[in-house]
């Protein structure tokens, strides 16, 4: 698996959010992981701190290139397939944040 983060974020909570992309069997998936101010991968978050978003229902590699976090605490993050350029949103900050959600 590679990881590679492309922006970063600094929601409430002392936390650190990184989104990106991971190559996961060979195609290029949306990345978010958080990290607690400690340096450790935050478990409450997606599952042991990552979560992913598979665009292959759009026969393409997917690859995260900008976030934002809106005034709610949800967060933002666009990026591009081929051919398609998709946003997500994660559920909002109270909610199960083990899905990325298509806005």
């Amino acid at each position: 698996r590679n990881e590679k983060a492309t922006t970063i974020a600094f929601p409430k909570f002392n936390k650190i959010l990184l989104s990106g992309s991971a190559t996961i069997l060979e195609k290029e998936q949306f990345l978010l992981v958080q990290i607690n101010g400690d340096g450790t991968l935050d478990n409450e978050f997606g599952t042991a701190g990552v979560t992913t978003t598979d665009f292959s229902e759009f026969g393409q590699n997917a690859y995260a290139k900008d976030m934002a976090l809106d005034p709610h605490g949800n967060i933002l993050v666009g990026g591009f397939c081929f051919g398609s350029n998709p946003t997500i949103t994660l559920n909002s900050p109270t909610s199960n944040k083990n899905n990325l959600n298509l806005l």
